[in-house]
């Protein structure tokens, strides 16, 4: 409870808003299983760091299907092809 309410204020579960803010990486995928009822990883927070990274994308994806589906088309536009 105490470490819980110490991150409270924080978008991201142990990092600073200004750290990250300065996230230096080509993509980011933010995945959301899409439950309102998620007090630890609310959607606002998910939304909220949207605005935070950039370059950032986010999708609702509850199930392995659906995780799969918003995974493996941003691996390969945001993945290097690799020389043989």
């Amino acid at each position: 409870g105490t470490h819980k309410r110490s991150t409270g204020e924080q978008t991201a579960l142990g990092i600073d808003d200004r750290d990250l803010a300065a996230v230096e990486i080509p993509a980011t995928l933010i995945l959301h299983h899409g439950s309102y009822i998620d007090y630890l990883h609310p959607i606002t927070n998910s939304r909220a760091a949207l605005t935070l990274i950039p370059n950032s994308t986010m999708q609702f994806a509850p199930y392995l299907p659906e995780i799969l589906d918003a995974l493996l088309p941003f691996v390969k536009a945001h993945t290097p092809m690799i020389k043989e």
